[in-house]
């Protein structure tokens, strides 16, 4: 008897695993939320409900008719069945007048086809109001409100906020932020793919909007307030990047433009102290508070105090594992705010701070780092090295090259660096893996099989 986790903060490894198990059957039953049942596609004959909610909230027609195709799926079973365990749901379904319940009506209402929700693009929401979920109410806000708040300051932006949850009765502005950052952030991705567009004009913005779901599914108003951003965005990048090369420059850092600005302001204020940096954590710490200034995660940005959030960067990049950097967080008192107080870090926190905060954001950062300073400078090599060191949580060349490879669990690929180190290069890699066999297959039976399958996969069986 055993037990599978899986929710949005399991480590990289662990759900390449438990998908695994799941897909080869070796699990007879999951025990999951709705996200992993929606976005895996598991063999699934029944699908049993306890609940029509996802945590605090009602789930949506949406989600629910996606979970209903996930059971049966073609190619797998022939048919599946969908079923509510809970007995009230269908006893108290009618009240002694005639009348249905509420909770019978809304499972009525999940069952409706006619009433299946249309899908709305990132894009979309751009032009969509903000909602109060508390209070139920709205804020239509503006195209150029929006933009006015994505180019200003974080100071002017938090002011705005404030002045958005007066309005709408918002005692939670951390609610009404989360909204605004995810547009904030769906302007930085369109700002950065317009950058690396090799024909940048207004025709060709214009065929851009033209080409997205957001303009198929939007109104004619809503395509309007699209073209206006769309536009002032195109116009922002032609106003800053007057040179083609520049533009393609910063299209390549994958960053919209106030924060690669703020990246190749800095290599520019420290490129000629950098080479005397000879060691990845040396170069880790001196580019720290930029990385802290421009990360966008959520959870990191909860954070505090910042100042020892480089600390348990090393660690991450010396390959400590997430019990011991939980541990260590804990022990110095970082917390994370909570409405108006601060919590303890969870496990599932550490999780997301460091593989989706340090490993993705921060990764960009390095990486914007190591374009502007450009190939031919001498700190470039070790920039590169210390991107991948962040982006992997690993320490030495082998370990790097086994995750990459496919042992993409940090523990794993430390263990069997232990047969291949000092080789990285692949082919090597493969070779001594090959020659090692029983060594490597003995340290990869204390892992899921699905390591086991990827060293078969490898050195041919």
């Amino acid at each position: 008897m055993g037990v599978l986790t899986h929710h949005g903060n399991t480590p990289h490894g662990i759900r390449l695993s438990v998908e695994h198990a799941m897909k080869m059957r070796h699990a007879k039953l999951v025990v999951c939320t709705s996200t992993l049942a929606q976005g895996v596609n598991l063999p699934i004959r029944y699908l049993i409900l306890s609940s029509l909610r996802q945590g605090s909230e009602k789930i949506s027609v949406r989600d629910f008719h996606n979970l209903m195709g996930r059971a049966g799926r073609s190619g797998m079973y022939t048919e599946g069945s969908v079923i509510f365990t809970s007995p009230n749901l269908y006893d108290s379904r009618q009240y002694r007048n005639g009348n249905f319940s509420k909770s019978w009506t809304e499972v009525l209402h999940l069952l409706n086809p006619e009433m299946a929700e249309p899908c709305i693009s990132e894009i979309q929401k751009l032009v969509m109001p903000i909602e109060a979920k508390a209070t139920e109410r709205q804020y239509d806000l503006a195209p150029d409100e929006l933009l006015t708040m994505y180019s200003s300051s974080s100071e002017e932006a938090l002011d705005r906020v404030r002045q958005i949850c007066l309005e709408l009765g918002e005692d939670d502005s951390d609610k009404i932020e989360e909204q605004l950052a995810d547009r904030f952030k769906t302007l930085s991705v369109i700002e950065s793919y317009m950058t690396a567009l090799e024909e940048f004009d207004s025709g060709s913005v214009a065929r851009l909007l033209e080409t997205t779901f957001a303009f198929m599914q939007s109104s004619s108003d809503e395509r309007t307030k699209l073209s206006r951003i769309f536009t002032w965005l195109s116009s922002r990048i032609a106003d800053t990047l007057t040179e083609a090369e520049k533009r393609r420059s910063y299209g390549k850092t994958l960053l919209g433009i106030s924060d690669a600005m703020q990246v190749e302001a800095w290599v520019n204020q420290h490129r000629e102290n950098l080479p005397f940096i000879v060691s990845y954590e040396d170069m880790l710490v001196a580019i720290w508070p930029l990385m802290q200034d421009t990360m966008k995660n959520k959870t990191f940005i909860k954070c505090v105090p910042k100042a020892d959030m480089v600390v348990f960067a090393l660690e991450w990049m010396a390959g400590h594992t997430f019990s011991q950097l939980h541990e260590s967080m804990n022990r110095v008192g970082v917390k994370t705010k909570w409405g108006k107080g601060f919590r303890k870090v969870t496990i599932d926190q550490v999780v997301e701070i460091f593989e989706g905060g340090i490993a993705f954001d921060g990764m960009l950062i390095v990486n914007a780092v190591a374009e502007f300073l450009g190939e031919e400078d001498p700190s470039y090599t070790i920039v590169k090295g210390l991107q991948k060191r962040i982006k992997y949580g690993l320490s030495d060349d082998s370990s790097i090259s086994l995750y990459e490879m496919g042992f993409s669990d940090r523990l794993v690929a430390q263990e069997l660096s232990v047969v291949t180190s000092p080789h990285h290069r692949r082919l090597d890699v493969i070779d001594v893996l090959r020659e090692k066999k029983d060594q490597a297959s003995e340290i990869l039976q204390r892992y899921p099989s699905y390591y086991s399958g990827v060293l078969a996969t490898l050195i041919g069986g």
